[in-house]
């Protein structure tokens, strides 16, 4: 079967800000990490051939032995993160257009640890990158935004034209890896999204809108939010 499109989970962040025991994407809720609803997800997306997962490298054995206990047939590789999310990013990339090869078409980035993403949101963002090659999900800022110096509320900034950054993001192949390759030649390598560097390198990306359900799990309080809506159903 040829493979056209291959989804990179990130998860080879340590999740500090989570204040968790062990890494966010492998904290259990329901039974199951994190990270499993990523996985579920491209699973059930139809547009999507292959997964690569990137975790950090001491828990690679343990999502190798994740998966022998379930059924994830898209899962292609796990491979370990480098040291920023910028390179774990990038050693992700390498490895799903060498599975992919000829045939790729898209590789879609998307965080271990946003568990309600829908193949919906999948599928619009894929549609919206065949624009420019780049193109990221993202939601409008609504709630009032700051300045903060030194504890201090300084100023209300304009939030017209300010959105909330998401994934996936979905990507022509040759054109992120590029603009990995850009950055990480001029010393760059702690960018903290894939878009970031397609524009820094002189491409376009376009959004696909969300909403704020597409949450990503960070702080301690997200682990509780999750486990209250595994706890209802």
């Amino acid at each position: 079967m040829s493979i056209r499109t291959v989804a990179v989970v990130l998860g080879g962040g340590m999740g500090r800000r989570a204040g968790a025991r062990r890494p966010k994407q492998f904290e259990e809720v329901g039974g199951r990490p994190v990270i499993a609803s990523a996985l579920d997800l491209f699973e059930q997306t139809a547009a999507v051939d292959g997964v690569v997962i990137v975790v950090p490298p001491d828990w690679v054995d343990f999502m190798r032995a994740f998966l022998g206990r379930n059924q994830y047939p898209k899962v292609l590789d796990v491979v370990p993160g480098g040291s920023t999310r910028q390179m774990s990013s990038f050693s992700g990339l390498i490895l799903a257009a060498r599975l992919g090869g000829a045939t790729l078409r898209h590789v879609i980035i998307h965080d271990a640890v946003r568990p309600f993403a829908t193949p919906e949101m999948v599928n619009e963002v894929l549609k919206a990158s065949e624009k420019t090659g780049a193109a990221s999900l993202a939601c409008p800022v609504t709630d009032t935004v700051y300045r903060v110096s030194d504890g201090r509320l300084v100023e209300a900034v304009d939030r017209k034209g300010l959105w909330n950054a998401q994934t996936p993001q979905a990507f022509e192949p040759n054109l992120i890896l590029n603009a990995h390759r850009a950055a990480l030649a001029a010393g760059i390598i702690d960018m903290s999204d894939d878009i970031q560097l397609v524009i820094r390198s002189g491409g376009q990306a376009v959004v696909a809108q969300s909403d704020s359900s597409n949450l990503k799990v960070t702080y301690p309080c997200d682990i509780k939010l999750l486990q209250k809506v595994s706890e209802n159903g």
